[in-house]
């Protein structure tokens, strides 16, 4: 049995929170006893990892930035119990965590990164956090980046080459797969009928994710097709909603677009949709893509991270910041056949299983650590 320790600062929606609980709780218990720390309690994915019983769950519920102390005596306590043959952190702060720990207590330190580093920190504290983990880089035993593209700009950057590797995200294609019921379903939740067009983006409202292009897009598209509508599915700071809402309502389309906040059901969702458009400025290996794709999903696509790769020739692929070409894919992708949508649609999902399965990332991953923790 391998003892693997996972540390986070917490459990919210987000990709790297995840492909950690698909990892944590999917890892073979007969090889692996697993347990996962964070920084802070709490979150979207809390619940599901504390129900699966071969993971130990705990938290160091630590009360803001700068309370170290008590936050480093409870690590250190909890490590010497667990006494973990390898650690395996999450960005930036958890990953000189774990290599503090681990090298006190003889545990091999896996770094996972999973941003592209396309735009630098511009919090003073992050950015000086970022060149830290640069510097140290050395002395992690592996990094693993989800993308290529983080990969290469991590090492422009300083990071070390040596130690580093690229284990792509995976997706569970049990739970998204194309659900024609759980297609009507949400969208009589939204209120729309099942042949109207509807184009979704999907994640956090942070200016990141670009949510301008998307309705910039929208609006070329609605000339076209008067009946489309448009789904914005995440959730994210009330000045952040208010200030889209308004940029919307502004430009002519907020009685067009479904405000449909977080989902727990994210497969009913992307069901829902006909188009998923990532409109981001910067992405890793983006999770919203790879389940759309599974659910047989058409997706356009900035050409940021591993978006393109992820895509292969499954999807469009515009350039950022250009709402005319993505509003041009999309109209594209709408006027296709029907019996060519079904084939693309399968094709979609196909390149999932063969290249990003769940299972896959699973097996990747665990024999690296198996490896480490001999």
């Amino acid at each position: 049995m391998i003892r693997v320790l996972f540390l986070i600062r917490s459990l919210g929606n987000g990709g790297a929170e995840r492909q950690l609980t698909e990892l944590a709780c999917g890892m073979d218990r007969d090889r692996f006893e697993v347990s996962v720390a964070t920084f802070y309690p709490g979150g979207a994915r809390w619940e599901e990892i504390a129900g699966t019983a071969h993971v130990r769950l705990v938290s160091f519920e630590k009360k803001g930035r700068w309370t170290l102390l008590s936050f480093l005596r409870k690590a250190f306590r909890l490590v010497r119990l667990l006494q973990p043959q390898v650690i395996y952190s999450f960005a930036q702060e958890p990953n000189l965590i774990a290599l503090l720990i681990g090298r006190a207590f003889g545990a091999r330190v896996v770094w996972g990164i999973r941003r592209s580093t396309a735009v630098l920190p511009v919090d003073i504290i992050d950015f000086v956090s970022f060149l830290l983990n640069a510097f140290l880089s050395r002395f992690a035993d592996r990094i693993i980046y989800n993308s290529h593209c983080g990969f290469d700009l991590h090492v422009e950057r300083g990071f070390s080459a040596r130690n580093a590797l690229v284990v792509s995200n995976g997706f569970d294609t049990s739970r998204f797969f194309p659900d024609d019921e759980a297609r009507r379903r949400q969208r009589a939740a939204w209120g729309l009928e099942n042949d109207k067009p509807l184009i979704g983006i999907v994640g956090r409202l942070h200016p990141v994710k670009n949510h301008l292009l998307f309705f910039q897009a929208a609006v070329r598209i609605f000339r076209v097709f008067p009946e489309a509508r448009f789904a914005v599915i995440g959730d994210g700071c009330e000045h952040r909603v208010a200030y889209l809402r308004q940029y919307a309502n502004r430009i002519g389309i907020e009685s067009r677009v479904i405000w449909a906040g977080e989902i727990n059901n994210m497969a009913s969702a992307y069901n829902a949709l006909d188009i998923l458009a990532l409109c981001s400025k910067e992405e890793g290996c983006p999770n919203v893509v790879g389940e759309a794709m599974a659910c047989g999903v058409a997706c356009v696509v900035t050409d940021v991270g591993d978006a393109g790769r992820l895509l292969g020739e499954r999807g469009l692929v515009v350039r950022p910041d250009d709402p005319e070409e993505m509003a041009e894919a999309w109209r594209r992708l709408q006027q296709i056949q029907p019996e060519e949508k079904q084939r693309f649609k399968k094709a979609a999902r196909e390149r999932i299983i063969e290249h990003y399965s769940l299972l896959r990332m699973i097996d990747q991953t665990s024999a690296l650590l198996q490896e480490l923790g001999r």
